[in-house]
């Protein structure tokens, strides 16, 4: 019973103890979580955890219960990285039967730590660490409402109200910045999926977010805050995430604002000026000297590019699937088609880059809805035998290729109802045209 977890009923009296991988093992877990998950989830100091985990290996049948609930949560988010053909291989066990295992694992720990009431940090980068990994398998819905506790939970321990200069050591300042801003993310993507307003607003200033910095720069025992750099930082790809998560915000704020009435052209250009500016922001701050080779900085620099490449769509995308199309020039029409094409195409490139096994995965889980709807619905209302008509059918493959064996719990709500009535009517269309 799921509900056990968050409402603190009796879970079964399996011993945690034997869940736990050998101690051999565990050095592979946590490596592999430092090159799959910790450049996506930026929450640890790896090297300050490296000597926790080392630790805690050679205690593993004495663990607290923060600390057990934490390696069951690396564990899991290891698990969960690697392909069923990697854990197969490397571990002789089937995925999804290791990955229930330390799910279940995983909730029995937190819920023996108390994680609803507990003021230990380690507990809730656990609980954080353990709700980016139900996002890929879970009902978005359940992400959506678990991620509010976790709001909560940091709220009552305080962490929303760190900056630099209070009175925590630069450390644990960065560490508590690192971790509300994983909140932040998990509001945010979240919320997008439902459709919801946000419960985490924006940092008010640059003191409410983590430092530019490498893990090598600080250390448990620095007095002093590293200087935040320019370019590429072991932080740098989850500042830039936030940088377009909060014009994500903004734009969706305009599309809720503006409904389907048409658009002022001051108002749509003040909005592509915004973008641009981000852009130019994201890119000169976080993004210069970024490795050109198969890397999450190269991964990092593409999924980063396609986001921009997308804010046109965004703009237009509550005009262009209303009955106020009509007051768009048909040549704007076309142009954001093209632009529709152009996003899914660069999607499915990017998903099938061949870094993308390690990170493409988490890729998965973010439908381009606007690119998609934008082409179905001009190919349920024109001729499908253009040029533009078939790059658009195209496109929908491509899209599908992506997103079409997403698992079926992430088909249950959002917008993938609607969106597979829309193909159908597409593909009548097409057929009547044909005969």
């Amino acid at each position: 019973d799921r509900r056990a977890f968050i409402l603190g009923f009796n879970l079964p009296d399996d011993s945690l103890r034997n869940m736990h991988p050998l101690p051999s093992q565990i050095p592979f877990y946590w490596q592999t979580f430092v090159e799959n998950v910790d450049p996506v989830i930026k929450i640890f100091h790896i090297p300050s955890m490296n000597k926790v985990v080392r630790d805690m290996q050679r205690s593993i049948l004495f663990l607290s219960p923060c600390k057990e609930a934490l390696m069951f949560s690396i564990y899991l988010a290891a698990v969960t990285s690697m392909t069923p053909a990697e854990v197969d291989g490397i571990l002789s066990q089937e995925k999804e039967a290791l990955v229930a295992q330390y799910r279940l694992a995983t909730e029995k720990a937190l819920a023996n730590a108390e994680f609803l009431t507990s003021p230990d940090l380690m507990t809730l980068q656990a609980f954080v660490l353990f709700l980016f990994c139900l996002r890929e398998r879970e009902h978005s819905r359940v992400t959506w409402t678990m991620t509010a506790l976790a709001v909560r939970i940091a709220q009552g321990i305080g962490i929303h109200e760190v900056r630099r200069g209070g009175g925590l050591s630069p450390y644990d300042t960065e560490i508590s910045l690192r971790l509300w801003l994983s909140i932040w993310l998990l509001d945010l993507r979240t919320a997008l999926e439902q459709g919801s307003d946000f419960l985490v607003p924006d940092a008010a200033s640059a003191e409410g977010l983590p430092l530019n910095v490498n893990d090598t720069d600080f250390d448990p025992r620095s007095t002093e805050y590293p200087c935040s750099r320019t370019g590429m930082t072991d932080m740098a790809p989850t500042l830039a995430k936030y940088e377009i998560g909060s014009l994500s915000k903004k734009l969706w704020r305009f599309e809720a604002a503006r409904g389907v009435q048409p658009v002022p052209t001051a108002e749509r250009d003040h909005m592509l000026q915004a973008a641009a500016l981000c852009q130019n922001e994201v890119e000169s701050k976080y993004l210069t000297n970024c490795a050109d080779d198969e890397s999450f900085q190269l991964y990092t620099t593409l999924t980063t590019r396609l986001f921009f490449a997308e804010v046109p769509l965004l703009v237009y995308i509550p005009i262009l699937s209303s009955d106020c199309q009509a007051t768009l020039p048909p040549s704007v029409v076309d142009q954001m088609i093209a632009a529709s094409i152009e996003a899914i195409e660069c999607s499915y490139a990017v998903i099938s880059l061949s870094t993308s096994p390690r990170w493409g995965k988490l890729f998965l889980t973010f439908v381009n809805w606007h690119a998609i709807v934008i082409i179905l619905e001009e190919l349920c209302s024109r001729s499908n035998k253009t040029d533009l008509a078939q790059k658009g059918w195209n496109a929908i493959e491509l899209a599908f290729a992506c997103w079409g064996s997403a698992p079926p719990s992430h088909k249950l709500d959002g917008p993938w109802e609607p969106l597979m009535k829309l193909m159908r009517k597409a593909k009548r269309r097409r057929e009547a045209n044909q005969s």
